[in-house]
């Protein structure tokens, strides 16, 4: 059932707005790297997705499993 799965948003905007289906959400893509905020390229790659995490740090490291070698220092 998709209301047992985490979701996560494409919404290119400020705000995520949850599906009734889901309490909270998990990761919101906010931009495609041309359209929503933050869209401007990346120097030395171009244009890229953008997504957000709604949890701290730590919690982002739990979700994913690992250590802090990849994941930067940035919530």
């Amino acid at each position: 059932m998709l209301s047992n799965c985490w979701p996560w948003l494409s919404q290119y905007g400020p705000h995520a707005v949850c599906p009734a289906a889901w309490d909270s959400w998990t990761l919101g893509q906010c931009t495609d790297g041309a359209v929503g905020p933050n869209s401007q390229p990346v120097a030395g790659v171009g244009a890229c997705d953008r997504n957000t995490f709604n949890g701290t740090l730590a919690e982002r490291k739990t979700f994913w499993g690992v250590g802090n070698a990849w994941l930067g220092s940035r919530s």
